[in-house]
């Protein structure tokens, strides 16, 4: 569940790490532009030319890688919202499952030690011994059974738990490279 808030922490982080990163790309493309309107007059073999035409491609390069991330980032956000909902529902079902087979195994094993005591005092209620305890063992069962239920479902949880580091792992990815483009836009904006 920690894993989950900090998955959609990141996702936030990176969310506004790249609306900085595009913000950034298009004043640079904007800057771009207006310094090519402007510098027209100018030979176009300086070294002001090259270098406005350089960081303008660059900045539309920035803009077009920046623009995919964004909604990645919002499908990353999404899937790990609904992952968050579906573990805690998992948790709390399997909590009430493991809760109630714990109290029925009790019970089971109860039933089952009282009709060993009734059997071995009271050899005339045989018969009723008996019932009793194939009733135990039909709770105990019924028991197993739910145990096994419980098992299967802690199973799905774990893949559930494996996503959410892929998540997690995506989001990591998708922070360094904004990271990266925020680097270059930097780079780009200074010089």
């Amino acid at each position: 569940m920690i894993t989950l808030v900090v998955v959609v922490v990141l996702a936030g982080i990176a969310a506004a790490l790249l609306a900085r990163t595009v913000t950034a790309a298009q004043s640079i493309s904007g800057k771009a532009e207006r310094i090519a309107t402007s510098g027209r007059g100018i030979n176009v073999s300086t070294d002001s030319v090259v270098q406005l035409s350089r960081t303008n491609k660059t900045a539309l390069s920035i803009l077009d890688s920046a623009r995919p991330l964004e909604t990645q980032l919002t499908g990353v956000i999404d899937t790990a919202g609904g992952i968050d909902q579906a573990a805690r529902s998992i948790n709390s079902v399997a909590g009430d499952i493991n809760a109630s087979a714990g109290a029925i195994n009790g019970s089971a094993v109860s039933i089952n030690d009282s009709a060993g005591r009734i059997d071995g005092a009271a050899a005339r209620i045989d018969v009723t011994a008996g019932d009793i305890d194939a009733t135990a063992v039909d709770i105990n069962r019924a028991a197993t059974n739910i145990n096994g239920v419980a098992g299967r479902i802690l199973s799905e949880a774990r893949p559930i738990n494996a996503t959410a580091g892929d998540i997690n792992t995506t989001a990591a990815r998708i922070n360094r490279t904004a990271g990266t483009i925020n680097t270059v836009a930097t780079r780009i904006n200074n010089s």
